[in-house]
């Protein structure tokens, strides 16, 4: 037994999950060629940011904060681990190439351990990785599960 956001809960109760994210293009070229109207709301938040102090080019902000912001990036890996009723260590993870995939297997795994009585667990989960689940779940319209929501 734990105490958690002040509830004792068994290990075994414990969902830990923990994505990994990069930026949505290769560099600052490719993603001003193929989103004109995201590379400006990126040279708006450089600006602001005053990124040019701090960086060399409007590149090197956008490959060192691409992948922490989920409007640019996207996410390239969901791994999770529980331990199941018999005692068993589980970990797997979703990972490739296509993001809406990545998203969606993740969240129907969510609706199916809904009925069980796991809980959310992970680092800073709730300042990073749900609101990039959130983001994009909903970005492909895909309706999140009920226990995402915190």
């Amino acid at each position: 037994m734990i105490d958690y956001n002040n509830k004792r809960i068994k290990i075994m109760e414990l969902f830990h999950f923990d994505i990994e994210t990069a930026g949505a293009h290769p560099d600052w070229e490719t993603f001003k060629s193929l989103d004109e109207r995201g590379a400006k709301l990126f040279e708006g938040k450089y600006q602001k940011m005053k990124w040019d102090e701090k960086y060399e080019s409007i590149n090197e902000a956008y490959l060192d904060n691409a992948g922490i912001i989920s409007a640019y990036g996207r996410i390239v890996c969901i791994s999770f681990g529980f331990i199941d009723d018999k005692g068993e260590k589980k970990i797997r993870s979703f990972y490739g190439d296509d993001e809406k995939d990545i998203v969606e297997s993740f969240n129907n795994l969510l609706k199916k351990i809904e009925t069980k009585s796991f809980n959310l667990s992970g680092f800073r989960i709730n300042h990073f990785d749900i609101p990039w689940v959130l983001h994009k779940l909903h970005k492909y319209g895909i309706e999140p599960a009920n226990m995402i929501y915190i």
